[in-house]
């Protein structure tokens, strides 16, 4: 992952870099996919650590049995059937508006046919249910984006002194700098001296540059 990173830095400034790349060049491919970390560190870590070896003992083999059936059943029957209620129940307040326009022609908000109340609490659900689907959203992007650091490990060790520390956050700020001023000096460059003389003068300009300040315009790190 680090030579294809630094091989794209050199050549394009990270232009190219994909994230799918990133899952395919990860020290264990296999691992930095989606289905891999979901079933492995989440939904089926469970499963995956019961035993299913009964032995010769009955009663550790009832034991055993015992435990491997409810396993099965939580994974495999009784999850799905939670985790897609909680997905429909975001959606049940538009399916009973949807069913009233539908079916009996009846516009919640401007109809004497419902009481007030039940009006302005089935608005406040649906409000409720918008905003419960923005955050997930907006959690599954970031779990989307936080999913490419180390793809093929399990968990982010960063364990480093005070100094260390700084240096690394100036290091990562003035790459996030270098990737979104480099393409705009680029362009700069190529229609100020057109396609023959400025590839030229930008083979000879850094890859990477120190930028001033960047601690005060950067948000501050913090522990989640």
């Amino acid at each position: 992952l680090q030579r294809y990173l630094e091989s794209n830095r050199n050549e394009n400034q990270y232009l190219n870099v994909s994230m799918s790349e990133i899952r395919c060049h990860a020290r264990s491919a296999n691992n930095a996919r989606f289905v891999h970390k979901f079933w492995f560190n989440l939904y089926g870590a469970l499963f995956d650590e019961t035993d299913f070896d009964c032995g010769a003992d009955v009663l550790s083999c009832i034991k055993e049995g015992s435990i491997a059936i409810a396993v099965c059943l939580m994974t495999f029957v009784f999850g799905p059937i939670y985790f897609l209620g909680r997905f429909l129940t975001c959606f049940l307040p538009w399916f009973i508006v949807l069913g009233l326009y539908l079916q009996h022609d009846v516009l919640i908000w401007n109809t004497d046919a419902i009481d007030a109340f039940q009006v302005i609490m089935l608005l406040v659900y649906l409000a409720l249910s918008l905003i419960v689907l923005v955050l997930f959203c907006m959690n599954a992007r970031e779990q989307y984006l936080m999913a490419h650091l180390c793809p093929s490990s399990k968990r982010l060790s960063f364990s480093v002194t005070s100094t260390k520390s700084k240096q690394l956050i100036t290091h990562m700020t003035d790459t996030y700098y270098s990737i979104v001023v480099f393409p705009i000096r680029r362009a700069i460059v190529l229609d100020t001296f057109g396609n023959d003389i400025g590839p030229i003068i930008l083979s000879f300009l850094p890859l990477t540059d120190h930028y001033e300040d960047t601690e005060r315009q950067m948000l501050k790190p913090q522990t989640v």
